[in-house]
């Protein structure tokens, strides 16, 4: 008799409020995850922005300033900001300057997303003539070597209110 009354008290009482902690546990968890990525995108987004807004990226994509990457895209200077892929693209989608990277070699690597010569005007990440919040983007973005954190950011002539120059 003990031994049923208390598998009955285990399969009714504890086991559901032992499911119920475990939920909210859980939940606790995936909350500090989220968090965690959006922070990671917010410090991506404002790296992009910090390149995007500066006055030599702009005019290396209009075609005026040739030493830009030699000077600021270095391969040492990708690993310290821990950026593994970075484009620059004038208004047409050309590809001015493009890396990728392996995360865990550093290693270049290619992306059928990203190919090297031209993104397609409609690829997600190609913000330079858009409206709306700045035209910025960014979030994760399925890649097909798995999900990749992703921030976008028009290059304008002559800073936030200029003509767009690409992205």
């Amino acid at each position: 008799v003990y031994a049923a009354a208390d598998h009955i008290v285990q399969r009714t009482i504890l086991s559901e409020r032992f499911v119920q902690l475990e939920r909210a546990e859980a939940m606790r968890d995936m909350e500090r995850v989220t968090a965690a990525i959006e922070d990671q995108v917010a410090q991506l987004d404002r790296l992009c922005l910090m390149k995007a807004t500066r006055d030599d990226a702009r005019a290396f994509v209009a075609g005026v300033n040739e030493a830009y990457p030699e000077v600021n895209l270095s391969e040492e200077t990708l690993r310290i900001e821990r950026v593994d892929l970075l484009y620059f693209c004038a208004l047409d989608g050309r590809v001015v300057w493009g890396a990728v990277r392996d995360p865990e070699t550093g290693t270049a690597v290619t992306l059928r997303e990203f190919p090297r010569q031209e993104l397609s005007l409609t690829h997600p990440l190609l913000v330079g003539d858009r409206q709306g919040a700045g035209g910025a983007v960014d979030g994760i973005m399925l890649t097909e070597r798995g999900p990749m954190l992703a921030a976008a950011r028009p290059l304008l002539d002559g800073g936030e209110d200029g003509l767009p120059l690409g992205t």
